[in-house]
């Protein structure tokens, strides 16, 4: 059986004996979600993509596992769970019966499974060490994909896939319209914007920012520090400003808590005050609000004034149906305007009306804050791990206001936030943290 050397609760550190059983469930769904979406199962009415088939595959295995009490239920645990039940209902009372639930059913599903087999499948930091050492390949393969179809000019995996499974499907509200006929490319400083398996190369350069600060800080060692971290630069490969800021906001970050170790006058507290009452006074102050100033650092001139459109619009059709939003239908907006709408936050509201987006952001936060919170009663290896992790969490949850999450990067914000409440939870506290790092956690065959 493998072992991993690493920091535990239960043994001391290298001794503990590691079953991939655990971790196998959330290990599966991620590697689904490094597929291209042309990998599928078209089943009646229901697509089933890579992660989708997973989690239904993994259908009884949550059942079970929940009903044995797998998991101390918090209060952002109970947020997440009505917010997407909120999603069923919302379709329910917008659509008829049988058409809502089964649409509803299927948005609320990959919301939930991902952040339920997260919650289960991590158990505490040692947990999440070793999925981190196990994953390594993967995500260096996606950033390797991208950076060649950049340099090269020319996407490799999704027209490969779309040959063998078959091109996907346009949806235009929720009906399918058409096929995808072809990949555009788009060349940004002399390289093509790469997605790798990604369906748009935004999406693949966000996934690959979330990287660095999670490795960066998790207190491995050796290679799968090394090679973890360094991965999230491959997002510059995806040309997309936002996922340029990703980096910049998480190295900036990074660069502010290590000031704030070095700075007396410096820490997170003040940090946080600072930040929202500047958030604060832009909102109140500034012509269009706190939106349209993220949307002009993230984006080139051109679609800035696009992005600031979609958000004035997309505002006044929550307000015009707060409760429970418009479904697949179309958002009222000028008739020159596409029907996209770049803002997951805001997506989620147009959609389900508030009480989704609402009760999702406030778990999202209380994360982010129970994670800050208990870093303060870590070791100086432990408190690294929890803000290293805070800080991907919140520089993603961010980018929401810039990009609609959808397929495999929805399936991973809802796992980073499934593993982060777990880590939250009392009894993730790995005492190991309290002790000097070891050597790099590193697999190793035992008999």
């Amino acid at each position: 059986m493998a072992s991993i050397p690493s920091y535990s609760a239960q043994a001391p550190v290298g001794r503990q004996r590691f079953s991939l059983t655990s971790l196998l469930p959330l290990l599966l769904l991620f590697y689904a979600t490094l597929m291209p979406p042309e990998l599928r199962l078209d089943i009646q009415d229901q697509t089933l993509y890579a992660p989708r088939l997973v989690t239904f595959l993994l259908l009884p295995w949550v059942i079970h596992r929940l009903a044995s009490g797998a998991i101390q239920v918090r209060l952002p645990d109970y947020l997440m769970m009505i917010g997407t039940v909120w999603m069923i209902v919302s379709f329910v009372a917008f659509y008829d019966f049988d058409e809502g639930f089964v649409r509803g059913s299927a948005l609320a599903f990959d919301v939930a499974a991902g952040y339920l087999i997260a919650r289960i499948s991590i158990r505490n930091s040692t947990d999440f060490l070793r999925f981190l050492i196990l994953i390594v390949p993967g995500v260096l393969g996606v950033g390797l994909i991208m950076m060649v179809e950049s340099v090269s000019h020319n996407h490799i995996i999704r027209p490969l896939s779309a040959e063998v499974f078959g091109p996907l499907p346009l949806y235009l509200d929720g009906n399918e319209v058409g096929r995808v006929s072809e990949f555009g490319k788009e060349i940004r400083l002399g390289l093509m914007r790469a997605g790798g398996p990604f369906s748009h190369p935004i999406l693949g350069g966000l996934f690959m920012a979330s990287m660095l600060p999670i490795y960066f800080y998790s207190g491995l060692r050796r290679w799968p520090l090394w090679i973890g971290a360094a991965s999230g630069f491959f997002a510059v490969f995806s040309g997309s400003s936002a996922a340029f800021l990703a980096l910049l906001m998480a190295i900036g970050l990074i660069g502010y808590d290590w000031m704030q170790k070095r700075v007396a006058l410096l820490n997170w507290s003040y940090f946080v005050i600072a930040v929202a009452g500047a958030m604060s006074v832009i909102q109140v102050l500034s012509q269009n609000g706190l939106v349209s100033i993220i949307v002009r650092f993230t984006l080139n001139p051109q679609t800035g004034q696009f992005r600031r459109l979609i958000w004035d619009y997309g505002v006044r059709s929550v307000e015009n149906h707060p409760l429970f939003g418009i479904g697949y239908t179309e958002y009222e907006r000028a008739l020159w305007m596409p029907p996209t709408v770049d803002n997951h936050w805001l997506m989620l509201g147009i959609r389900h009306g508030l009480i989704t987006p609402v009760l999702f952001a406030l778990a999202c936060g209380l994360i982010i804050y129970r994670m800050a919170k208990i870093s303060g009663t870590q070791s100086e290896t432990g408190r690294r791990f929890y803000v290293g992790y805070a800080i991907s969490l919140f520089v993603f949850a961010i980018m929401g206001f810039t990009v609609a999450f959808f397929g495999s990067v929805q399936y991973w914000f809802y796992i980073l936030m499934g593993v982060g409440m777990s880590l939250c939870i009392p009894r993730s506290v790995d005492p190991a943290f309290n002790r000097p790092a070891p050597q790099a956690a590193s697999l190793a065959a035992a008999s």
